[in-house]
């Protein structure tokens, strides 16, 4: 995105700096299901013994239904 686009208020504009990263893809059809799929995925780099480092995890909207708040979304955690 441009310097200086404008994000709405849930949402955080930082500098990516790209690296290797454990996802994990879902589909969200309600939003208290975000912290459970959260608890999986960092369950799932533990058991596969993945080394986290301190770049952000993040989550990748594939596609997102305003109406519905229905969401493709890929879970990211930076490893080593």
């Amino acid at each position: 995105m441009p310097e200086g686009t404008e994000v709405g208020k849930s949402i955080e504009y930082t500098h990516f700096d790209g690296g290797k990263y454990f996802t994990s893809r879902h589909t969200v059809t309600d939003q208290s299901q975000y912290g459970h799929f959260w608890n999986e995925h960092m369950g799932c780099v533990v058991e596969q013994g993945l080394e986290t480092d301190q770049r952000p995890c993040f989550e990748l909207y594939h596609h997102y239904d305003p109406v519905t708040h229905h969401a493709d979304v890929s879970f990211c955690t930076a490893v080593v």
